[in-house]
């Protein structure tokens, strides 16, 4: 199974990040992901660098690496790409599901998705 995670908030310098009682816990949860998005290139920086601080792990160009894992680290500005979004509705290969129970369906195709690809 692929796994990929987005914060939907700033990640702080890895100083302030280093303050934070489950510093290191968390750094470890997140880098188990294939992917790891954020806002802006700054926030992705700051992530890399507290994984290396934090952790022990090794940034490079092609992501961050801890323990034989690679998480790659994208910087993706929020929204929906309606473009892709649109043309993924009308794939054939798009299949909606109900979840259990009842209620609606849905979809979903932004950009870390598309990286799992």
């Amino acid at each position: 199974m692929r796994c990929s995670f987005f914060l939907h908030t700033a990640f702080p310098a890895s100083a302030v990040w280093a303050s934070l009682p489950w510093s290191r816990a968390l750094l470890r949860g997140v880098l188990a992901a294939d992917v790891v998005g954020f806002h802006t290139p700054d926030y992705a920086r700051h992530f890399a660098s507290a994984a290396v601080r934090e952790v022990g792990a090794v940034a490079s160009a092609a992501g961050v690496a801890r323990r034989g894992h690679l998480t790659r680290v994208a910087a993706e500005p929020i929204g929906v790409d309606f473009a892709a979004l649109a043309a993924a509705a009308r794939a054939p290969k798009l299949k909606f599901k109900a979840p259990a129970g009842g209620g609606g369906a849905g979809a979903a195709a932004d950009a870390l998705e598309r990286a799992l690809e």
